[in-house]
């Protein structure tokens, strides 16, 4: 071969791969502020709409059998009164049941953060449907509570996710 040739096959080379790094950096730069502006409005969103309990007008026995009466999708109890919504472990979204005034109520403690935001929120939305349905039919009835939540960041130098957890 010639050696010019091998030449200017080398300064392509070294020209794509500055190229594809140029490249690279931009697209990751791009992603970056395309996920910062969706985190702000869908982590808001998802978190808020976590916070909206629901308080049941019966006992923490009957209601307990009605949520168990359920059939469930990755609902998975965790132990009495407390449930767990998987998405990649047990207990990535925490529900639990309270006694509260006039009955008890069904509310989200903790959520597990994957990909920069809380996940499994339509199998929560879902699930308080099914339970208002199931109370309906059960002539009991339900109202809706709301409640904040903190971020708990993972601990430093871990690749563990962080927390989102009900604000004191």
């Amino acid at each position: 071969m010639d050696t010019g040739l091998l030449a200017l096959i080398g300064i392509g080379i070294v020209v794509l791969i500055i190229a594809m790094n140029a490249f690279k950096y931009w697209t990751r730069r791009k992603l970056r502020a395309i996920n910062t502006e969706r985190k702000i409005t869908v982590t808001g969103e998802a978190v808020a709409e976590f916070g909206r309990s629901v308080v049941l007008s019966a006992d923490a026995a009957t209601a307990t059998a009605l949520i168990e009466s359920i059939p469930k999708n990755k609902l998975v109890s965790l132990r009495p009164g407390v449930w767990g919504l998987k998405y990649v472990e047990r207990d990535d979204v925490v529900l639990e049941l309270r006694d509260v005034d006039g009955g008890s109520e069904l509310l989200v403690t903790s959520m597990r953060e994957y990909w920069d935001s809380p996940q499994e929120l339509p199998k929560w939305t879902n699930l308080v449907e099914r339970v208002g349905q199931a109370a309906e039919a059960a002539g009991v009835t339900t109202r809706r509570g709301a409640y904040g939540f903190a971020f708990e960041p993972p601990s430093k130098g871990t690749n563990g996710h962080g927390r989102w957890v009900l604000a004191a």
